[in-house]
C-alpha cells in the first residue's frame, strides 16, 4: 500500500495535484467555511473522473438531537474558530454545489471519524 501513496504538500484551496485515484482530505474541512470548502471540492473535482472517489474523513454528523461526538467538535470549533463540522444534508448540499455527489458515509469504530465516499455525478 505504502508505494500506492503519494502525500503532497500545497494548499488544496489554490490546487490539487492531478494524477491520482482517490483524493483524501483528513480533518481539515472543518476548519473551513461553506465557501472555502466549495473551493476545495471544485479544485479536486478538476482532476475527477468517474472512476476516481474524493473520501473526506471528518464528523458527518447524524441529523436529530441524538447524541454524536462530532456535536461537541462542532460546537468547539464555531468558539474558537470559523469552522465547523457539517451534518450529511450540509454535506449533501455541499456536494451539490460542486457537481459532485455524496455516495455514503462510512461509520467507523473511531466516533470523530466517519468517512464521507463522494464521486462525480
Amino acid at each position: 500500500m505504502k508505494s500506492r501513496i503519494t502525500c503532497v504538500p500545497g494548499s488544496f484551496l489554490d490546487s490539487v495535484p492531478s494524477g491520482g485515484d482517490c483524493y483524501i482530505i483528513k480533518c481539515a474541512l472543518t476548519d473551513w467555511r461553506d465557501e472555502d470548502a466549495e473551493n476545495i471540492f471544485t479544485n479536486v473535482k478538476k482532476h475527477m473522473n468517474i472512476n476516481i472517489k474524493f473520501l473526506v474523513i471528518n464528523s458527518v454528523i447524524d441529523e436529530g438531537n441524538d447524541y454524536h461526538f462530532g456535536k461537541w467538535v462542532d460546537l468547539l470549533y464555531q468558539v474558537y474558530t470559523y469552522g465547523v463540522e457539517r451534518s450529511r444534508k450540509e454535506m449533501e448540499e455541499l456536494c451539490r454545489k460542486t457537481g459532485l455527489k455524496l455516495n455514503r458515509v462510512i461509520k467507523t469504530s473511531y466516533e470523530v471519524y466517519d468517512i464521507a465516499e463522494i464521486t462525480l455525478i
